[in-house]
């Protein structure tokens, strides 16, 4: 018996479709490792950064904060998204656009806010850092845990109660068994995205905490230890790859969505539980807010910094960076998505290197350009394009994931019945599935120009002084001394937070009126 993959129409274009993204990946993730890897002269050098007591120290902070940074989002996120998923109330969508944006925004921009939130004695703490990782990941536990939440039916857990179980005991034996899965995919990826944050601990950590990404940076481009920082980087990559394929197998092996018994969520009846929610919500907004507000509070007087050629130059960068990205991300991503759509399992399997570039840090990518593409015929880490290039190389794999569900919803016997009618296998594809493709990679270019604005690691890296991008300039606005210079990074971060609620708020209520 055949499988439908076999009897796809566009089958025989799926080896050509990965060409072009392979040779990308190679070129721009695969040599560059290889190249940090070379330079590691002998088992010697990797026992020296090792017993170096602050690399240790380093390596020791990454790991715990990473733990607890998702011990905290999850304390945090569940009641939230908890209320999200079983509960029908005025705002929900509003509610659930702002618990978002924090996960849309540059790590800087996070840092920065939760400068201007905290107060002083907690500047530069792990305090300040693990709460702005929690911050910035709330958004992950409930779009992932969210989305299972909302598919178990409402009526289990009143069900086991009328056979004797406590509510607490019923939600614990069936809700949370269901979603104990869901969970600790979500926890892995939180604490995933703590251990490889730089924006956020460059900006609270200070000189006395550092992470396995800082210490790179600092080793690479303050101190010039080249070893110590080749050493890093090679040493992270390969915990990364071990951590990605756990955590891809962990997903692959998910239980499938049930069913749906119920497609309404309880609407809110009885007022100890409109309290009980109402007070859930207040806390989560006002949470949510307050560090936009004070970083809105500490940009005043610093407005007429958009007027100065200083950001008008980073804002160019930034967006001639970002279109770019988009372009080469977009077109890259969907060849490679419809590579797996139309293939078989080993075009698919080949496909998933597409995503190597995830398990690579962006403060590695950022250094593998800049000892590799430094000399030879690859020289050219002073062009302008250099920066777009990396950019591309880590929204790319987003960009994949968008398009091949736009793809795998495309019925291939619309197109199979067109082509045996006399049809042209390009005529078909333009009639037929381009148009309905035309919405996923609209919003592939838009995630990877999203991506590419907020991108940090790697610009920190490459960045020159007539290509600094506008979150590099935030940095070095801080970085700064007075008070007025200050004001100009919080009138950036501020620029930043104004245009995600927009963007954000705009797709949720677009979403709502078309359907």
């Amino acid at each position: 018996m055949s499988t439908p993959e076999l009897n796809h129409p566009y089958r025989i274009l799926a080896w050509p479709l990965l060409v072009a993204p392979m040779a990308f990946v190679v070129v721009f993730a695969i040599i560059p490792t290889a190249v940090l890897a070379s330079r590691v002269e002998s088992l010697d050098v990797v026992g020296d950064v090792i017993a170096n007591r602050s690399i240790r120290q380093a390596l020791w902070f990454s790991l715990w904060q990473s733990v607890l940074s998702a011990v905290v989002c999850l304390t945090v996120a569940l009641p939230v998204t908890w209320v999200i998923s079983r509960f029908d109330f005025p705002g929900r969508r509003l509610v659930r656009s702002l618990v978002t944006v924090p996960f849309l925004l540059p790590t800087v921009v996070v840092g920065v806010a939760f400068l201007a939130a905290l107060p002083n004695s907690l500047d530069y703490s792990p305090v300040a850092v693990i709460s702005a990782h929690a911050y910035f990941n709330v958004a992950v536990v409930v779009r992932i845990v969210g989305s299972r939440w909302e598919s178990i039916s409402m009526s289990l857990v009143p069900a086991a109660q009328t056979l004797g179980a406590s509510p607490i005991r019923a939600s614990l034996t069936i809700t949370f068994a269901i979603l104990s899965r869901t969970l600790l995919t979500a926890t892995g990826l939180v604490a995933l995205f703590s251990f490889t944050s730089f924006g956020v601990v460059r900006m609270l950590g200070g000189p006395s905490l550092s992470t396995i990404e800082t210490e790179i940076y600092s080793r690479a481009v303050l101190i010039g230890d080249l070893d110590g920082a080749i050493v890093l980087a090679i040493l992270q990559v390969i915990f990364l790859v071990i951590l990605g394929m756990m955590l891809q197998r962990g997903a692959s092996g998910a239980p499938r969505r049930t069913e749906r018994l119920e497609l309404r969520r309880k609407p809110l009846a009885s007022h100890p539980m409109r309290v009980i929610i109402g007070g859930i919500i207040a806390v989560t907004t006002s949470g949510i807010i307050a560090p936009w507000w004070a970083t809105l509070s500490r940009s005043r007087g610093g407005w007429g910094f958009i007027r100065k050629s200083e950001f008008r130059d980073a804002l160019v960068v930034s967006l001639r960076t970002a279109l770019t990205c988009a372009i080469v991300a977009t077109v890259l991503g969907t060849c490679s998505a419809l590579a797996a759509s139309y293939g078989g399992k080993y075009h698919r399997g080949t496909a998933k290197l597409i995503g190597l570039p995830l398990t690579i840090s962006a403060v590695v990518i950022g250094f593998g350009f800049l000892i590799t593409f430094d000399e030879g015929a690859l020289d050219f880490r002073s062009s302008w394009f250099i920066t777009p290039l990396a950019h591309a190389l880590i929204a790319m794999p987003l960009a994949t994931i968008v398009v091949s569900q736009g793809a795998r919803a495309i019925p291939r016997d619309v197109s199979a019945a067109a082509m045996t009618l006399g049809v042209a296998r390009r005529r078909a594809w333009m009639t037929v599935d381009a148009p309905l493709l035309s919405k996923s990679v609209t919003s592939a270019a838009a995630l990877s120009i999203a991506v590419s604005l907020g991108e940090f690691g790697a610009s920190s890296f490459l960045s020159r002084r007539d290509s600094t991008t506008l979150p590099v300039l935030i940095a070095q606005e801080l970085s700064r001394p007075g008070d007025l210079r200050t004001a100009h990074a919080y009138v950036v971060a501020s620029l930043f937070i104004i245009v995600a609620v927009v963007v954000i708020l705009g797709i949720e209520f677009g979403q709502g009126r078309s359907r």
